[in-house]
């Protein structure tokens, strides 16, 4: 069945989650509807109700403070409400404060009512939490709420900040639990993935820029160790949004030690790793979007990864093809290590879903199924939104790197709707040095529901046509360099050299091969 466990760490990432799942569920096809593209089955499980309804949910582990849930969807007694932390996941005693009850959001209680009309966009009243925006009923094994007391308080820092704090926070999480129900993998993990057929992989969603960094890097660590390897391992590293009170120099930097320590530990144990921005280098005039909400920064990140993984989750059929996570992971890695890849995607309006296209592995490298010379080669072109690429200018001092040429070694690209690419290009038997560039395409577009943000100005019947691309190139180890320059001296004496050789061995993965001519990554 090749299913895939999502893990969804901190409220960043639960925000992202949310418009995923959403966007899941708008891909159900129902009696007498033509079967979806979609194998549904890879995301989510069929169960039993303890009323003996029969259910759908999720493959889902949703990790987050208690104050953060909001008020939780509940339906049939299968879903709880209010949270019992005297038998959560913290293995030791607690003592139980009750508050005032959450009132549901208007956008959820008009959803209670399917034969009323259709709700507006979040009913006008931005969302408090992020269960504000959910659609989708949850099993109670997805939902890890995690009472505050149980933080450690490792520095005089807000304790959530800090990328440390979250490493130790998951290990205080890991104690074993003197009641016999074992450590953090065996009480949360191991009843979702012995319950798969043929399990494709994990993807975990996690905040980077925090403790959630900290956290995700034990959490994979220990997922590789238990599970024999580390393919078929997908890490959503995503920026959260910026806070006024966040905009000082100091907040930004920490924010970017976090990431850079969090890079350093996802790349070592997960076999694709992506960062995801909340204020994309490059973007278009028809991405108009708010960077201090949640709520928008949340869609933009999930819009991006959603149709960037699509390929791993189709119904094998005469128009699509599927790609797994490994398939993927074989071409970005391109005969090397390199398991940190930019994102970019470009979007437009969904002007027609009646198109066919075949999916086939393509190689840049040719043209016609002829030889090419080296000098007519162009690399792929740059789509509109980089959602890699950071701007640290204002926090260190860096090179810019706007005027180097990009290498290529590798490029998942998926194409939703009608982009007129026209036919795939063939590989011949002689190849030179050139990226190879596996194509999927899909004539499912991407649905736009009233849980999402008015932030693409295209105008589209609520599905958008979306072309991303997952690249490893040395663009990565650029910006990877430029991160080391600018957080070296903030890291701890004991921990500097460790993570500046673990930066300059990821980056020398982008350059094997290849000579850029230039010694810009040199130290001075």
């Amino acid at each position: 069945m090749h299913e895939i466990l999502t893990v969804q760490l901190g409220t960043q990432a639960n925000y992202v989650g949310t418009h995923f799942w959403n966007t899941q569920e708008k891909y159900f096809t129902y009696a007498n509807e033509e079967i979806s593209l979609v194998d549904h089955d890879i995301h989510f499980r069929a169960g039993r109700a303890p009323n003996g309804s029969e259910t759908y949910n999720p493959r889902a582990l949703i990790y987050d403070l208690k104050e953060n849930f909001g008020a939780l969807k509940k339906a049939e007694g299968e879903y709880v409400e209010e949270f019992d932390t005297s038998g959560g996941i913290w293995p030791n005693s607690s003592t139980i404060h009750t508050g005032p009850p959450i009132s549901t959001h208007p956008y959820i209680d008009s959803l209670s009512h399917p034969h009323g009309p259709l709700p507006s966009l979040l009913c006008g009243q931005p969302p408090r939490y992020f269960t504000d925006l959910s659609h989708t009923y949850f099993h109670p094994r997805s939902i890890m709420p995690l009472p505050r007391a149980v933080i450690p308080t490792v520095s005089h820092l807000n304790p959530l900040k800090s990328f440390r704090a979250g490493a130790e926070f998951y290990h205080d999480l890991d104690i074993a639990d003197p009641a016999g129900d074992g450590d953090l993998f065996e009480r949360d993990v191991r009843w979702w993935v012995e319950e798969c057929d043929n399990l494709q992989g994990v993807q975990i969603i996690t905040g980077a820029d925090d403790a959630w960094g900290g956290f995700a890097g034990a959490w994979v660590e220990r997922w590789k160790d238990e599970m024999g390897g580390g393919k078929g391992v997908w890490v959503w590293g995503v920026e959260k949004y910026i806070e006024p009170k966040e905009q000082s120099r100091e907040s930004r930097l920490l924010s970017l030690l976090n990431e850079t320590l969090a890079l350093c530990a996802l790349a070592m144990h997960a076999s694709l790793y992506v960062p995801l921005t909340s204020q994309p280098l490059r973007s278009p005039s028809y991405l108009t979007y708010d960077p201090g909400s949640a709520w928008h920064v949340s869609a933009l990140q999930a819009t991006a990864l959603e149709t960037a993984a699509f390929s791993s989750r189709l119904r094998p059929a005469s128009n699509t093809r599927r790609g797994m996570f490994q398939d993927m992971e074989e071409i970005t890695n391109s005969g090397g290590n390199r398991n940190v890849a930019k994102l970019e995607m470009s979007i437009q309006d969904a002007e027609s879903d009646q198109i066919i296209m075949t999916g086939d592995k393509s190689d840049y490298r040719m043209a016609n199924g002829h030889m090419i010379a080296a000098d007519e080669y162009e690399e792929p072109k740059k789509l509109d939104v980089d959602m890699f690429s950071k701007d640290m200018g204002n926090i260190g001092n860096t090179h810019s790197s706007a005027s180097q040429s990009e290498h290529v070694f590798g490029r998942v690209e998926v194409v939703r709707g009608n982009w007129g690419l026209g036919e795939e290009r063939t590989e011949g038997e002689e190849r030179w040095s050139g990226p190879v560039v596996e194509r999927y395409h899909s004539p499912l577009t991407y649905p736009q529901l009233t849980s999402f943000p008015t932030i693409f100005g295209v105008q589209s019947d609520h599905r958008l046509a979306i072309h991303t691309a997952l690249t490893t190139s040395s663009a990565v180890a650029t910006q990877i360099r430029q991160m080391e320059r600018t957080v070296r001296r903030y890291v701890s004496v004991d921990e500097r050299e460790a993570v500046s050789d673990g930066l300059k061995t990821l980056c020398e993965e982008y350059e094997e091969g290849w000579d850029s001519g230039s010694d810009e990554g040199e130290d001075e």
